[in-house]
């Protein structure tokens, strides 16, 4: 039984590793018939993608909310530690 399973898994990993080999075959050979230019309108769309993919208005949203967070947790860390002294005090 557990030669059968390593056969399975050696054949499966070989039929992924043919089919990743196979697509990065293709693709380079697709890159290679296509005209510098049209590489490097290739390569700009790609990294124009990465950048849109978190529009500016996401990001300073996502920095305000940092932000926030960080100065409610300060008041609750002042809070804290005023409610301490006061009990300090109080003993």
């Amino acid at each position: 039984m557990t030669l059968l399973w390593i056969t399975g898994g050696f054949l499966i990993g070989l039929i992924v590793f043919l089919a990743l080999g196979i697509y990065i075959g293709f693709r380079a050979m697709k890159r290679k018939t296509e005209s510098p230019a049209e590489r490097r309108a290739d390569d700009a769309w790609g990294q124009a993608n990465v950048r849109d993919a978190t529009p500016a208005t996401d990001r300073n949203e996502n920095l305000r909310n940092r932000e926030a967070v960080a100065r409610e947790e300060r008041r609750e860390a002042q809070t804290r530690e005023r409610q301490q002294t006061n009990h300090d005090t109080q003993f």
